[in-house]
């Protein structure tokens, strides 16, 4: 064709064959692969529009990077099957995780399936379908920030609260963000009944559930959200006004602070005032019918002269705040102080500052450590394993430094004025990089270890109240070679109690560094998957990468667990009194007793820096002679006191000296000494790291409801047996942390006789 700039192909030659392309179209092998892909193709696009499937993630389309969430799918079923729900999401390293529901056997008509699954990355999307008998039977992709049901995912330094019911107040807790933060830092998500989780780890992404009015929750939902909070989460109640219906709902006996069956009258309600912050009257009648609130063991935050209006109790490992108001009638939903109110009660009136706070100390930190939050140095410190001898970057700093040497100014003298011969320094530039390239390669493989390794701590949280143990595994694989491998996690209880499966997931830090959640996803060219079964306490065909490590947790819990036996009290002045004995497996090391804002310890000096090993079946004393006490933010710290002299010697100043907390420090009794007192030591303002992760194994707030709390180090075997490829393996490395939670009586009798001096600091 005249004029035509394209491509023109030239006359066929009889000698020379030719490239017949519809022969090739025409292949039947090629036919039937192309039809395959177009049936397979258009069976997912018509299973993912499938009109008969609803879909719901979350809260109400809330997802939280790195915690358990909910997917639950509206199905109807015209053939009888088994069904079950899988969610397939990035993980922290690039890995699709395949999250794999129980199966339920259905038959036809209209049906409600739900699965867990966690988010490893904060962007990327994530596929959810329902298979029945393992095919596709309902495909949903999800892009979050781009659906219209689907939020952006939050960080977990945003604050999501579940609410149940129609209370005032709520709706403005956006004002309290800080300037410059996205308003979804702090939301609310108002529920149903009906929408709610049915099983406890469906919650893990609430800050808090707060249930005001008259709501009735179901059987199912009740025992889920109870025993969430038993974990670790907090509960908040708003009486409903109509106090003898409380008495017929299921949840409240149920609840560490009970109601009495007729209400009292009170006049003034000033101390909610105060407790809100603003000098705003709440319009009360003068004589307003107030339930009456029991509060045998816990903390009145607010309150009449007589009667406690706002108050806190531990259940389990969590807390339940009660209000002896309605919050959704009258006065309080009237009231012009009620957003302030809110905030104060669901603690998130500091989050502005908060925000701020980490902003810069997390820049500051990143600059220094790579390491933000106590997670992070968590997972640092699983990373790290005594065989494998990694280079130190000096070293290879080093080295580079060499290289530059050897190939700059040293090869071109030996090339110029050596050799006379500058053309061949193609061939020396060549052999420095082939040299140093196998002494790289022969370093590496002498610090990799042939077989692989395993690292594993356990830490073993007990509410000695309920006679529970909640146990938690964090199990580092480290791979010399790259591979696929099965994980199975068994309990192991003593014989007198009974345990649960273990839920299992991959663990990462709250980073934006390879590995880390916050890292930005890219196209990832390879990405391989692997199959999570949470309930069953399985990953199957795992991936791992040559010289790299993969870290997973599993959880369960153990009932009847009877391994402490203690009884305490605090006298009138606050001295914690009584005896205790464990019956674990080995001595309790580095151990000491947390109560109020005192420490105690077994030491055989005052000045020893370690406490003595606590025996099993050895019954302590806490007036025992050598159970010493002191400030507990000085010990947690390390803060002495020291005098400054002046030169005449006769006046000089004191100075409080703080010992520096350490992000890098790969004890794990000390990283866990810090998550669970990250409260009571100043939080970012001592360790500058966060605890957003792990915030729920703070145990500060438990020392501030009354209870004491033990931390240590057992010398014991693991409760927890790993099968890699269905092989028992054995832990190369092994640390238990032990975390006991006691309830302590109170004595208003006054004390007569003075305690002696050697037990005073």
């Amino acid at each position: 064709m005249a004029g035509s700039r394209g491509y023109r192909c030239p006359r066929p030659v009889a000698s020379t064959p030719s490239v017949d392309l519809p022969v090739w179209h025409s292949s039947p092998a090629v036919r039937l692969f192309a039809g395959l892909i177009l049936l397979l193709a258009a069976h997912r696009a018509s299973a993912a529009e499938s009109p008969e499937t609803r879909w719901s993630f979350g809260w109400d389309g809330n997802l939280i990077v790195g915690r358990w969430m909910s997917a639950t799918a509206e199905i109807t079923v015209t053939e009888p099957g088994r069904y079950q729900v899988e969610v397939a999401a990035l993980d922290s390293i690039g890995h699709t995780a395949r999250y794999s529901s129980p199966t339920v056997d259905l038959t036809p008509g209209a049906h409600r399936l739900s699965g867990l699954f966690q988010l490893g990355r904060l962007e990327g999307d994530f596929t959810a379908r329902v298979l029945k008998d393992g095919v596709p039977f309902a495909t949903r992709p999800v892009r979050p920030g781009i659906d219209a049901d689907v939020p952006p995912v939050m960080k977990l330094s945003d604050r999501l609260f579940v609410v149940i019911g129609k209370p005032r107040g709520i709706d403005n807790l956006a004002h309290f963000d800080s300037e410059g933060e996205p308003a979804r830092v702090v939301s609310a998500v108002r529920l149903a009944t009906d929408n709610l989780p049915t099983e406890p780890l469906g919650y893990d992404g609430a800050h808090a559930v707060l249930i005001a009015g008259d709501q009735r929750l179901s059987d199912v939902a009740s025992k889920a959200l109870l025993e969430w909070v038993h974990r670790g989460g907090r509960l908040i109640v708003s009486i409903p006004k109509d106090v003898a219906g409380w008495s017929t709902n299921p949840l409240r006996a149920q609840l560490p602070i009970t109601v009495a069956a007729e209400p009292y009258i009170a006049r003034e309600l000033g101390s909610l005032e105060v407790f809100a912050g603003r000098n705003v009257r709440i319009p009360s009648p003068g004589r307003l019918p107030v339930a009456r609130l029991e509060v045998p063991d816990g903390r009145v935050i607010a309150g009449t002269r007589e009667e406690p209006l706002l108050a806190s109790a531990s259940l389990g490992l969590g807390e339940v705040t009660v209000l002896a108001l309605d919050l959704t009638q009258a006065p309080l939903a009237n009231w012009g102080g009620l957003d302030d109110f809110m905030a104060r009660l669901l603690n998130v009136s500091n989050v502005a500052a908060n925000n701020s706070q980490r902003k810069s100390q997390q820049v500051g930190q990143l600059t220094t450590t790579g390491i933000s939050d106590l997670a992070s140095q968590l997972v640092a410190t699983q990373d790290h394993f005594e065989a494998v001898q990694r280079a130190s970057p000096w070293l290879v700093m080093g080295w580079l430094l060499l290289y530059i040497l050897i190939v700059g100014p040293i090869d071109y003298f030996l090339v110029h004025y050596v050799l006379r011969r500058p053309g061949w320094t193609w061939v020396t530039v060549l052999a420095s990089a082939v040299g140093f390239g196998w002494i790289a390669a022969q370093t590496a493989q002498s610090a990799t270890p042939p077989a692989p390794l395993l690292k594993q701590l356990d830490v073993m949280d007990i509410d000695v109240a309920q006679q529970r143990a909640y146990h938690r595994t964090w199990a580092t694989n480290y791979a010399p070679v790259t591979n696929r491998a099965d994980w199975e996690f068994v309990p192991i209880p003593t014989p007198a109690s009974t345990a649960s499966v273990p839920t299992l997931n991959p663990f990462s830090a709250p980073e934006a560094a390879f590995g880390g959640m916050y890292r930005t996803p890219g196209t990832e060219w390879g990405r391989t998957d692997y199959t999570v079964e949470p309930h069953a306490g399985t990953a199957h065909r795992t991936p791992a990468l040559q010289r790299s490590t993969q870290q997973w947790v599993a959880n369960w819990t153990e009932e009847n667990a009877k391994s402490f036996l203690g009884e305490l009290r605090a006298d009138g002045l606050g001295r914690l009194t009584g005896s205790m004995t464990h019956h674990f497996g080995g001595p309790l090391q580095d151990w000491m007793l947390a109560y109020g804002n005192r420490a105690y310890r077994l030491l055989k000096d005052r000045e020893d820096l370690r406490s003595l090993d606590w025996k099993p079946e050895v019954t302590l004393s806490l007036d025992d002679r050598q159970m010493y006490q002191q400030d507990l933010r000085s010990f947690l710290t390390g803060s002495m006191t020291r005098v400054e002299r002046k030169e005449d010697r006769l006046t000089g100043n004191v100075r409080n000296v703080q010992t520096r907390y350490n992000p890098l420090d790969r004890d794990p009794l000390a990283v866990w000494q810090a998550i669970t007192f990250h409260h009571e030591t100043g939080a970012k303002n001592y360790t500058t790291l966060a605890n957003e992760l792990l915030d729920t194994d703070d145990f500060s707030r438990q020392l501030e409801l009354g209870r004491a709390v033990i931390l240590g180090r057992l010398e014991s075997p693991s409760r927890l047996a790993i099968h890699r490829d269905g092989i028992p393996v054995t832990a190369d490395e092994l640390t238990v942390v032990v975390r006991i939670v006691i309830p302590v009586g109170r004595s208003t009798e006054i004390q007569r006789t003075l305690p002696k001096l050697d037990k005073i600091p």
